[in-house]
């Protein structure tokens, strides 16, 4: 009965921190594009 929670709870988590690396990822290369135009 707990198993489906805490496998939806790992994904929320993992899909998460998925999206923070990609944003920060995101970010230095905007700050990179920026210095240099």
């Amino acid at each position: 009965m707990l198993a489906p929670y805490t496998f939806m709870q790992i994904d929320k988590i993992r899909e998460a921190r998925n999206r923070s690396w990609l944003g920060r990822l995101f970010k230095r290369v905007a700050s990179a594009s920026k210095v240099r135009s």
